[in-house]
């Protein structure tokens, strides 16, 4: 009797131990923007949206903040502040604005009944945002409100989008193809409907990046074989840099280069390409990441920029590279785990 009664006080602690501890925290979605000065980075935790600034050098300013709740796609800086698009409602879509301070503005909804698989690819201009989804995009004036929407019957699927000095560039997968379409930044249709990468038989990408060098696109993707590349000039230049299936691809121009993230056996890597999509050296291995997320990437014209990512233990890490720390092949000269509010780890 006496060791049935130990059993029965054993097994109610565990269970009011259980009870007693907070959720584990499952973040995922990290993405990260840079005004030039400094970074914003974002992901989600749980149902929540943080996000903490860093400086130029990567040193973190403050803990992580409560941003919004909801499911975090994307953020950019438009100029004057950080703008974070996130799914409110499984057919919401709404966002929120973030100082380079760190105030965080009033929610916005910016589209409804969108699709429950819908997500949100944002770019700004110095004039203009543009926020694209499976279901279409709108783009609106810094200065006036909304400019222009378009809606068509895009499966939800692989899609990117980013801007130049004076343009945007919206990338999308149809039938198995990649389509693109670009816009002036008043909204006004440069190419018309439809571009199409690559050479039949359909590509069946897995999933697609885009970056601008101010007036040209790059395209990345990554399919059954590899990750591809190729420049909207007057030729497509291709390149294969992996045998085998990828994550997904994120792209960001540095003034010198295109840097591109991708994850190859779970590993985060980072790929370079000049402006004439043609690859610079080898692919430069990082560290394992968390399986089925995928890392995100900033970069400034002057030549410095800024990767993040979720490790396999959870943390969100942050690298901050240039142009010589690329070339050397130890990319990071800073890492910081952003989730955290003291460690942070210098590379040598």
């Amino acid at each position: 009797m006496n060791s049935l009664r130990f059993q029965f006080f054993v097994a109610v602690a565990v269970a009011l131990l259980a009870a007693a501890s907070p959720q584990a925290a499952e973040r995922s979605n990290p993405r990260i923007a840079t005004s030039g000065d400094g970074y914003l980075v974002i992901w989600n935790e749980n149902d929540a949206i943080y996000g903490v600034r860093l400086n130029g050098a990567g040193h973190r300013l403050d803990s992580p903040r409560l941003i919004a709740t909801g499911s975090a796609t994307d953020v950019v800086w438009s100029g004057g502040t950080y703008i974070v698009g996130y799914k409110a409602s499984p057919k919401t879509i709404a966002s929120v604005s973030v100082t380079a301070n760190g105030d965080v503005g009033s929610a916005a909804v910016v589209m409804e009944n969108v699709r429950d698989c819908d997500a949100v690819e944002l770019a700004a201009t110095s004039t203009s945002l543009i926020l694209s989804t499976g279901s279409g995009h709108r783009i609106l004036s810094h200065a006036t409100g909304e400019v222009r929407e378009e809606r068509g019957a895009y499966a939800c699927g692989p899609l990117a989008v980013a801007a130049g000095d004076d343009s945007f560039t919206i990338s999308r997968v149809l039938d198995g193809h990649i389509i693109w379409r670009s816009y002036s930044a008043a909204g006004a249709s440069i190419t018309g409907c439809c571009v199409t990468i690559g050479d039949p038989p359909p590509e069946d990408p897995f999933a697609l990046a885009l970056a601008s060098d101010g007036s040209n696109y790059f395209h990345a993707y990554t399919r059954a074989n590899g990750l591809h590349a190729s420049g909207q000039r007057q030729r497509i230049l291709w390149s294969v840099l992996f045998d085998h299936p990828l994550g997904a691809p994120r792209a960001s121009w540095d003034g010198a280069q295109y840097v591109v993230t991708v994850a190859s056996d779970r590993t985060l890597h980072l790929t370079r390409f000049d402006a004439s999509v043609v690859p610079l050296g080898s692919p430069i291995a990082v560290e394992p990441m968390r399986a089925g997320e995928a890392a995100d990437i900033a970069a400034h014209r002057d030549g410095r920029g800024a990767v993040v990512w979720i490790r396999e233990n959870g943390d969100v890490r942050a690298g901050l590279f240039d142009v010589a720390s690329l070339a050397a092949g130890t990319p990071f000269k800073l890492m910081t785990d952003v989730n955290r509010s003291t460690r942070r780890r210098a590379v040598r």
